[in-house]
């Protein structure tokens, strides 16, 4: 039996399907998987917003202090560059006590992605999450930032190539700790 162009053209287009099958569903795989989300979907006490090319480091050094110092859950999500972790972000900074910004001099800016620290800080905003800034720059790149971290906004200073401040971790628990005793507490459903 022979095959016609159009048969071979089907197996072929029926093989590159089965190949990015496999391709999405692996890339799908990874995106649910943060690689440093290390609490429960909805157990955060503290979720650190931040641009992951600027700020990984220091972000992973504060949440070693406050984990191991003051026993909080933190949150850092972290999944490979250009996939969509709007879902998670919003879930965990809706569940957040605190968040903990570190306004590196971009921060704030939009990405060719879904979803970026500009939508993190604008939801931040809209929801009136408590927040601890730290500034790890002189000046933000991007006016919006600037409008919504403006100079009444309180902030820990970093500077960028310097050691963590020996007492970051103590005040942003404290911070943390204020917000627990003014709020109220949630009724079960």
């Amino acid at each position: 039996m022979s095959t016609t162009p159009g048969d071979r053209q089907d197996k072929d287009a029926l093989r590159i399907y089965r190949f990015m099958e496999k391709a999405v569903l692996g890339s799908l795989k990874e995106a649910v998987k943060p690689v440093t989300d290390t609490s429960d979907a909805l157990e955060v006490d503290v979720f650190c917003s931040l641009r992951f090319g600027e700020a990984m480091a220091q972000a992973k050094q504060v949440r070693e202090e406050l984990q191991s110092q003051f026993k909080l859950r933190v949150t850092i999500i972290d999944v490979p560059e250009g996939q969509d972790i709007g879902d998670a972000v919003a879930l965990k900074i809706e569940a957040a006590k605190l968040v903990v910004i570190f306004g590196t001099e971009t921060y704030g800016r939009g990405t060719m992605s879904c979803f970026s620290t500009k939508e993190e800080l604008q939801f931040i905003k809209d929801q009136n999450k408590p927040f601890f800034l730290i500034k790890m720059c002189d000046n933000f790149v991007e006016p919006r930032t600037r409008m919504i971290l403006n100079g009444s906004v309180s902030y820990a200073l970093w500077p960028p190539g310097t050691p963590m401040p020996t007492d970051l971790p103590a005040n942003i628990y404290k911070r943390f700790q204020r917000i627990i005793e003014t709020t109220p507490p949630v009724p079960p459903k």
